[in-house]
């Protein structure tokens, strides 16, 4: 059961509208789009969003992500690269899994990342945990006067 959800970073400020229905799916808004070249600021060549779950289970018994997909569109220029990553661990564990998505401008159109639920990845036993999320998406290259973009939607 989860029983509360915090977010924030750069990819999802504080007041932004970050949907969570029933957390099926969670969808971001605009801000959660890094950008490179052209008049493009650097501090907008990666964004993240830390969320938090706070959930609960059955004393004795321990809790697995479900698996998960990230959609979301890039459009880069050649010589341009792009990385969506999600890493996935609960507090006061060492224990984490990360994956990696990446993209090689040119390339423009949509892009879906499914990770299975990552089998090594558990709660602590007990009757509550806090899972942790990280999701960014950065773009690195050369200069380029054209600007490139990485948008998570979901």
């Amino acid at each position: 059961q989860v029983r509360g959800i915090t977010f924030g970073g750069s990819g999802c400020p504080q007041g932004s509208n970050l949907s969570i229905p029933g957390l099926k799916s969670t969808y971001f808004d605009d801000a959660f789009e890094a950008k490179f070249g052209g008049d493009e600021r650097v501090t907008d060549q990666r964004k993240n969003c830390q969320m938090n779950i706070a959930i609960s289970y059955p004393l004795g018994w321990q809790f697995n992500p479900p698996s998960t997909t990230t959609l979301g569109y890039g459009d880069l220029v050649a010589g341009v690269n792009g990385l969506v990553r999600s890493t996935y661990y609960f507090s006061g564990s060492s224990d984490q899994t990360t994956t990696d998505l990446e993209l090689t401008g040119p390339v423009a159109g949509y892009f879906s990342k499914t990770e299975s639920s990552p089998v090594d990845l558990w709660s602590p036993c007990g009757s509550e945990g806090m899972l942790n999320i990280n999701l960014q998406a950065r773009i690195t290259g050369g200069r380029t006067n054209e600007t490139s973009r990485i948008r998570v939607d979901t």
